[in-house]
């Protein structure tokens, strides 16, 4: 009891733990300090607690499902483990995201690591004399990825969890260096180092600059090609074998990925010197990254960061380590010695630092290079009058010209160290296709999804790309930003922007061409919105009517579409697939088509977010399914479900959906919206109830349905008359007429 008391009161607040499974910050990671209760008291209290996880070797959902019997224990299932487990007990650990088996841990071995005042050092393989990497023999074929980890458990082990979800990384080791962090920090890492043989956890008990924490894990690795990696980098699916690839070039001295902000505008695309004497700064920083892939695949510069960087462990052993003690331009420093040594020792033109823009890592915080006071004058000392210059073609590819560079001062500094550039993105006339002869213009297109992987799977984002791609087509620049990139700070170089409107508004941008297209929830939308826009397009001809009576500017149709491209009946075979086929989320609600399919004993296959606990578990196919393989499901099927919100029947919004579907040369069944036989025709089978939508289901489809003859031809009506191209044509010439004046 004394003990116990001792922990509540004074314990928490010096990082001591109750228990070896139960770590206080794991538990609570924002409140373990400061709660009034403590998070043991906490835990015992509510058995609503009980199925979370107390440590990453204690899943109490996990042992709650294998063992039963712990949860009438008056202490949970940790108390019930405590007093049965003996030393062979294997542990309920915690499986990070994308970790397949974790390694099996024993109650006996737990205590030897956790109470044994062994840590995991790593393997000792290599070590650090003054300074110097002394190199041992490296694994050919093996990639080492090194971690420096800053004192945040959760951002590493999210980091670790999306580099162990990498299936084609083949040979991986990751080496994570916990640079002196809090004790929970430490035996959180730890412990999730001891789970997976590809980890391995090398702690400093003395905090060291990143450039020393770099060579240090270096020196721990064994792969012939290195990867540093800043543990605020979240890797993206399929980030690793393009930067690789990138190394197979005998000119490329080091490649790095597209690092990005988590609003996904680019964090850096390498980087550039503006000026002879000046420190560098990121390529392409708060730009969307269609202008990165705009300028190439591989865009070569003169230094990549290492916040992200991989280099053959050969080059890096070379030059034996970083070289600039403080947290800025060792990597840049690096990467100009490289380039260096390669002209005198062979002499050659001087290799490359390369930019792969098919490869993403988010930044979750401003942790790329920007330059340590000290590290900024022993650079420009080192490098003074030999820095490259190689900016003005690089933003030229990037379809931009350098007005001038803006100085910025330092107070420590007698002459300027960074000049940042200033761009303008002069109009042309486009010279060829349908366009010709119209401005050539630079549009942002705002939806209202969210960044990164959870706004993929929202429709309007897809929707979005689809027109960029149009608009790109007639010989227009086009990004996307997502919903926290609205007021990026490059956006003085849009001329047009373009909001999707369905969830949320979007603030028109001062100065600029500002068209408005509302595609759904049109109840949302007020007219005091509309006026703030150049001119105002409507997915609903009904609407649009409606709403031009309203105002002094008409509302102008502008019905939704689909991508020919990938929407034709050539994506599969018919009646292939799943029989009644709905693709959609619930939106936390039993949607009517669906409800009432199921009702109508349809045997129905359900893909998308949200429909846990709202249909039985057989109906659920998949929480996602993947936007390319959208085509061939439609078309496979026997016939695909549609409805509409509320809003959307009423006012006459035809869904996406439709148009995709039927382009595919699908069975659609669907509420009834007006004006849809108009677009459709036959095409589109409606139902007002389940009495309707039983009798298609015990009709045979022939009966209830076009012949596929008929569906064909409405499919490649809809393909020519309501393609992406078409609308984006109806958007140029209308925000060409608003440029002129």
């Amino acid at each position: 009891m004394e003990a116990t008391a001792h922990y509540v009161w004074a314990g928490r607040v010096r990082d001591l733990s109750p228990h070896p499974l139960f770590e206080p910050e794991y538990v609570d990671p924002t409140g373990w300090r400061t709660n009034p209760v403590d998070p043991l008291t906490r835990y015992l209290r509510d058995p609503k607690n009980w199925t979370t996880a107390t440590h990453p070797w204690f899943d109490g959902g996990a042992y709650l499902a294998s063992t039963p019997a712990a949860r009438s224990h008056p202490y949970g299932p940790l108390g019930h483990f405590a007093a049965t487990a003996h030393s062979g007990t294997p542990l309920p650990v915690v499986p990070m995201h994308g970790e397949h088996t974790p390694t099996p841990i024993t109650w006996g071995e737990a205590r030897d690591f956790l109470l044994g005042g062994e840590r995991r050092e790593g393997r000792r393989d290599g070590d650090l004399t003054n300074g110097t990497a002394q190199e041992t023999k490296r694994v050919v074929g093996r990639v080492s990825v090194l971690v420096r980890a800053t004192g945040d458990w959760q951002r590493a082990r999210q980091c670790l969890a999306a580099l162990l979800a990498e299936t084609d990384a083949g040979d991986l080791e990751i080496i994570v260096v916990d640079n002196a962090s809090r004790r929970s920090v430490g035996t959180i890492l730890a412990a999730t180092g001891a789970t997976d043989p590809r980890i391995h956890v090398v702690r400093h008990h003395i905090h060291q600059s990143a450039t020393l924490t770099r060579n240090l894990a270096y020196a721990q690795s064994t792969g012939d090609i290195v990867v540093f990696l800043d543990d605020s980098a979240i890797v993206q699916p399929g980030w690793l074998p393009p930067v690789l690839r990138a190394l197979d070039a005998p000119d490329v001295l080091a490649a790095q990925p597209l690092l990005v902000h988590p609003d996904h505008t680019v964090r850096s695309a390498g980087m550039v010197f503006p000026r002879r004497g000046t420190l560098p700064v990121h390529f392409l920083d708060r730009h969307p990254a269609e202008d990165a892939r705009r300028v190439g695949t591989h865009i070569e510069v003169p230094a990549v960061t290492a916040a992200a960087m991989a280099i053959r462990a050969e080059n890096f052993a070379a030059l034996g380590r970083f070289d600039l003690d403080q947290n800025g331009w060792a990597d840049v420093d690096l990467c100009l010695r490289l380039r260096e040594t390669l002209r005198n020792e062979r002499n050659t033109a001087a290799g490359i630092a390369a930019v792969v823009t098919d490869s993403v890592v988010v930044q979750q915080e401003n942790t790329a290079t920007d330059g340590a006071r000290e590290d900024a004058h022993a650079f420009q000392r080192r490098w003074s009058g030999r820095t490259p210059r190689e900016d003005e073609p690089l933003w030229r590819a990037a379809g931009f010209t350098v007005s001038h560079y803006r100085p910025e001062l330092s107070p420590a500094a007698a002459r300027p160290q960074l000049a940042r550039p200033i761009l303008t993105r002069p109009v042309t006339l486009v010279s060829q296709g349908p366009a010709r002869g119209l401005p050539a213009l630079r549009w942002a297109i705002k939806t209202a999804a969210p960044a990164g992987e959870a706004g993929k799977r929202w429709g309007d984002v897809h929707f979005a790309h689809a027109l960029a791609a149009a608009l790109e087509r007639l010989g227009q620049t086009a990004v996307v930003d997502p919903r926290e990139a609205h007021h990026r700070g490059t956006a003085y170089l849009d001329d047009v922007v373009l909001t999707l409107r369905g969830l949320h508004p979007v603030s028109p941008q001062p100065g600029r061409i500002n068209l408005l297209w509302v595609i759904s929830h049109p109840d949302r939308v007020s007219l005091a919105e509309m006026d703030q826009y150049d001119r105002v397009f409507a997915a609903s001809t009904q609407w649009a009517a409606r709403m031009s009576e309203s105002r002094d500017d008409s509302v102008i149709p502008l019905l939704q579409c689909t991508d020919p491209e990938r929407f034709h009946p050539g994506v599969a075979q018919p009646d292939t697939g799943h029989r009644w086929l709905f693709v959609g989320n619930s939106h936390r609600m039993l949607r009517p088509v669906v409800r009432d399919a199921i009702d109508a004993g349809a045997d129905l296959a359900v893909y998308g977010l949200q429909w846990d606990g709202l249909l039985d578990a057989r109906f659920i196919h998949g929480s996602h399914l993947p936007n390319s393989d959208v085509a061939a499901a439609y078309r496979s099927a026997g016939v695909v479900l549609n409805d509409h919100w509320s809003d959307m029947r009423r006012e006459g919004f035809l869904s996406n959906r439709l148009f995709d579907a039927t382009a595919a040369g699908a069975r659609v069944v669907s509420d009834d919206v007006a004006g849809m036989a108009e677009i459709f025709g036959k095409g589109i089978a409606t139902y007002r109830g389940v009495e309707e939508l039983s009798a298609l289901l015990t009709r045979s489809f022939d009966e209830s349905f076009p012949s596929e003859h008929d569906r064909l031809l409405v499919a490649e009506r809809i393909r020519r008359e309501h393609s992406f191209d078409a609308r984006a044509g109806a958007l140029v010439k209308a925000a060409s007429r608003l440029w002129e004046r």
